[in-house]
């Protein structure tokens, strides 16, 4: 006769193998002979959450802590649930409680550290997921849970290193796997990402955030068909988790109808059991389809400082009502969605603190002191913003700008900075042992009037004068008017063959196209010889400022060269599909943030081939003035 232990091992090895109704069916066994089995019951929980039934899960461990208090991985994986099933308070219980039965437990301090960041404190989470390190040196949930929370605080590097240790240690663990993954991806290696995520999706085939991040991906690397197969079957098996309804509806979206999926998706908002989660979500749906006066209004209760949002809830609300302002240019709530009390309380004595709303207080700090890139800003958000952080006297003063790694390069552009990595322990000493910088965001809070006239403040980026000239003798030859392109490394972006139809026939044109692209998009040049490859020669952005510098136009979607060249005050044609980000607002074609800019918008979604005849005539129009629709720009 099996025993206990022979049965347990033989349903482990059929539930690996995914041969789910042979372990359930030794399991119950298990439980015919042994009721209350512990081991029996958490390993049918176990099924019963890849099988999507959370619930039945929930009431499994249930039994199990019931019968023996003390179970430590039927407790921790009850809290898990938990939180997953937003039952945040039930879990926090849950897990303190654990760590109070079992100090130091590993499972219990990754739990704990999420929790703190479910609480908006960082800091905290940092501590316990160290503190539990150096009891347990090297050990890969740690250090796997480490690099997410890196990641969340945009400290990239690190993240990556941990992430990458923590899956060294054990290469067949699904979790690290889609923890590497997702790190990847969102530094924008999606192709590093893929095999992954891939690996880790065939090991658990069930698990939804997996399926959502590979799915993400697949968008990523322009595989839409095989990113809508999982995208369904994300909402159809896991109708609560909304971040799958919005991955669902942007695919549709480039498709051409989101008339069904909206439909079923208001549903689900309609009986989701966490009412703000599903404004939220609802809300940033309807921003990206650029519905922007419909997520405001869905938004505004949330700038009540007196509405009884818990602090995460409130932040994630303002950050995207911040986006929704600044995309429709509404600017009067903006500093509403900002700590600005406490960014002053930062930089000066209490006795200053009635000053917060003072625009002269908060120039001062921009113009004078170091600089604290928010973990919330992308490259791009920096690049539009660091007009705001230039020093009133250029040059005079030398000051430090604290970014994650991945933002140095942007940051450099500023030129009167030297950069400051937070995502390394020296870093992070020396913000510590700072004067309190003053966050980029706090530009966001000035009053609108002094916001706008500052906003036109271009160009506030230059070309270094020797690499000018090297550029200048490199492209002297060519003829003229040159016009630099730029495009996406792939779909659902702007690839170079999709200006086929307006530059392959562009009579009258006599110029010269340079490419601008330094990365593994270059290949897409391979169809186009008549392009000259500049960006192969790219040491450093400097040089993308130097072409930028004597190029006469450039022509390109959303990306580093149209920032750049906008920020240089050069002429620039910028395409973009509906509902840009909130950088490409424009007046009349005019772009709000960068006068030389021209914004040529499509009128749907959709791949660029099929779009391309919507920006054929002004484009034709921009490349045979040779500068920018009425914008002459010096």
């Amino acid at each position: 006769m099996m025993s206990v232990k022979d049965r347990l091992e033989a349903a482990a090895q059929h539930k690996v193998s995914g041969d789910r109704a042979s372990a359930t069916a030794l399991l119950e066994g298990i439980l015919d002979t042994a009721p209350g089995h512990g081991r029996a019951l958490t390993a049918l929980a176990e099924i019963r959450l890849e099988e999507g039934a959370p619930d039945q899960a929930i009431k499994l461990l249930t039994e199990v802590l019931e019968r023996d208090r003390a179970d430590i991985p039927a407790r921790n994986l009850l809290a898990s649930v938990l939180l997953a099933r937003d039952r945040v308070d039930q879990a926090r219980d849950l897990v303190v409680e654990t760590l109070e039965l079992a100090p130091g437990d590993v499972e219990s301090c990754v739990l704990r550290a999420e929790l703190l960041m479910r609480e908006d404190a960082p800091g905290q989470a940092e501590q316990v997921l160290r503190a539990a390190l150096e009891s347990n040196p090297g050990d890969p949930a740690l250090l796997s849970a480490l690099a997410g929370l890196f990641t969340t605080l945009s400290q990239s590097r690190a993240a990556l290193q941990l992430a990458q240790d923590a899956l060294a240690q054990e290469p067949d663990n699904a979790r690290y796997q889609a923890r590497l993954g997702r790190i990847l991806a969102q530094l924008g290696d999606h192709e590093k990402a893929l095999p992954h995520l891939e690996a880790a999706h065939l090991r658990l085939p069930t698990d939804p955030l997996i399926l959502l991040f590979l799915a993400e991906t697949q968008v990523a690397l322009g595989l839409a068909s095989e990113a809508r197969v999982l995208a369904k079957r994300l909402t159809v098996r896991f109708p609560g988790l909304l971040e799958g309804w919005r991955l669902l509806i942007g695919i549709e979206a480039l498709r051409g109808d989101t008339t069904q999926v909206l439909s079923d998706y208001l549903q689900q908002i309609r009986k989701h059991p966490d009412k703000t989660a599903a404004v939220i979500s609802l809300a940033i749906t309807y921003r990206s389809l650029g519905h922007l006066v419909k997520a405001r209004e869905l938004l505004r209760p949330f700038l009540d400082e007196t509405a009884p949002f818990n602090a995460p809830d409130r932040h994630h609300a303002l950050n995207v009502m911040r986006d929704c302002l600044l995309a429709s240019d509404q600017l009067e709530d903006l500093a509403r969605t900002l700590p600005v009390s406490e960014m002053i309380q930062r930089l000066h004595a209490p006795e200053d603190a009635a000053k917060s709303a003072d625009t002269d207080l908060l120039l001062e700090a921009l113009g004078q002191r170091d600089v604290l890139l928010d973990p919330t800003l992308s490259s791009l958000d920096v690049l539009v913003l660091m007009r705001f952080a230039r020093g009133q006297r250029p040059g005079t003063l030398q000051r430090r700008i604290f970014g994650a790694t991945h933002l140095a390069p942007v940051a450099d552009l500023a030129g009167e900075f030297s950069f400051v990595e937070i995502d390394s322990v020296a870093g992070r000493e020396a913000l510590a042992a700072s004067d309190p910088p003053v966050q980029l965001t706090a530009s966001l809070a000035l009053s609108p009037e002094t916001f706008r006239t500052m906003r036109q403040w271009c160009p506030y980026i230059g070309a270094n004068a020797d690499s000018r000239r090297t550029w200048q003798e490199a492209l002297k030859e060519l003829p003229r008017p040159l016009v630099a392109l730029s495009w996406n490394a792939s779909r659902p972006g702007l690839l170079l063959n999709d200006y086929g139809p307006v530059l392959a026939q562009a009579d009258g044109f006599e110029g010269t196209f340079v490419s601008v692209m330094w990365d593994e998009s270059r290949h897409q040049l391979s169809d186009w010889p008549s392009v000259i490859d500049a960006g192969t020669h790219f040491k450093s952005l400097g040089d993308l400022t130097a072409l930028l510098a004597e190029a006469d136009l450039l022509v390109g979607p959303d990306g580093l060269p149209t920032h750049v060249a906008g920020a240089m005050g050069r002429p620039t044609a910028l395409l973009t599909q509906p509902a840009p980000p909130w950088y490409w607002h424009s007046n009349n074609g005019a772009a709000t943030w960068y006068p030389s800019v021209r914004v040529l918008q499509t009128g749907r979604f959709g791949h660029w081939a099929e779009l391309m005849g919507d920006l054929a005539a002004p484009l034709q129009a921009i490349l045979h003035s040779g500068q920018t629709a009425g914008m002459d720009v010096t």
